[in-house]
């Protein structure tokens, strides 16, 4: 059940190629996704822990690399904290792959039991055989001479990444008619890819391609997030209506508590009418930088044309000690253009 150990002269080419290729891929998107301040959806949330783990996978793949042939024997139990580290954001992608498609569909409190067990259970068992390898040695034996072989372990991984691609197709198929037809084209191309990207990995382990292909991923999985930008009033830099509707719906759905606190900003029209539009405009957006620098952790939206705003107070904040606040800066003038 071992293989025989991986020789570095093969694999440097690979690393160069492959897996630095997979960092870049992953900053790129994280630039552009943190570009847009988002609604914090349950999908926008899949999205983001499916970039970390498409990030310290391909960063940390190089790492273990690195270290197993150049570290001395005495840092085994490094190389086996790396090499877990590794594993658990490797095989933890697939799971997050599977949810981001069950987010396409469903929202965070629709999602059954039986959905979650089969979302969850396989990546537990995974993550046990990657945490116990220290001492079972079931996916990995560190040598005493510090290199290593793989066990059989690596098949139930690997198993583990086909069971989750299977539920995928299926599930999508199931449901073509309720997802967007870029996500299903994305979906089924994306399978191809990653099973061959995986099955050659697995096979020939100084190939490692395994990190790209996950990277590519994250690229056609942003193509089917919903535009941020369809939930931005561009006028004040806050969310819009139809963003409202949208997270409070969320909150509804999943019980949570929170408070809503509204804001009508007097005095626009008038500034508007005597010292023109831009300073009206210039006005409302001072209004609307304040209430959003109020808290960081409350939403703000204009769900009007002009002056009426919308602050959604998650639980754990006191709305009272905001109202507080707001009533005591917009008792204070506004300087524009050095004129209150």
């Amino acid at each position: 059940n071992e293989k025989t150990n991986i020789n570095i002269k093969d694999i440097m080419k690979y690393i160069l190629y492959f897996d630095f290729a997979a960092i870049a891929v992953c900053i790129m998107m994280i630039a552009i996704y943190f570009s847009y301040r988002t609604l914090r959806t349950w999908q926008n949330r899949i999205f983001e822990a499916m970039l970390l783990c498409a990030l310290v996978s391909s960063v940390m793949d190089p790492v273990t690399v690195y270290s197993t042939f150049y570290l001395p024997a005495s840092f085994i139990p490094l190389n086996y904290f790396l090499n877990i580290v590794y594993a658990l954001f490797l095989n933890g992608f697939p799971m997050l792959f599977f949810a981001f498609n069950i987010s396409e569909i469903k929202e965070r409190y629709e999602v059954t039991q039986y959905e979650m067990y089969m979302l969850v259970l396989p990546y537990l068992i995974e993550a046990a055989l990657i945490i116990t390898t220290p001492m079972s040695h079931l996916v990995l034996y560190m040598q005493p001479d510090g290199s290593y072989c793989r066990r059989m372990g690596i098949s139930v991984l690997f198993a583990g990444a086909v069971y989750y691609y299977a539920v995928i197709v299926i599930f999508v198929i199931r449901n073509r008619k309720k997802i967007k037809r870029i996500q299903l084209m994305s979906v089924l191309f994306f399978m191809g890819v990653t099973l061959a990207a995986s099955f050659l990995q697995f096979r020939y382990d100084h190939v490692l391609i395994a990190q790209f292909s996950i990277s590519l991923s994250t690229i056609l999985m942003y193509m089917t997030l919903k535009n941020p930008l369809e939930y931005r009033d561009f006028d004040t830099k806050t969310f819009n209506r139809s963003a409202m509707i949208k997270t409070a719906g969320d909150l509804i759905g999943g019980q949570k508590r929170f408070s809503v606190i509204g804001v009508q900003v007097e005095g626009i029209k008038f500034v508007s009418d005597k010292y023109g539009t831009d300073n009206g405009n210039r006005l409302l957006m001072m209004a609307a930088g304040y209430l959003t620098e109020l808290n960081r952790k409350c939403l703000v939206f204009h769900i009007s044309a002009v002056t009426k705003f919308a602050i959604i107070v998650p639980e754990g904040c006191d709305p009272e000690v905001l109202i507080s606040k707001i009533k005591e800066r917009f008792q204070t003038a506004f300087c524009i253009n050095n004129a209150e």
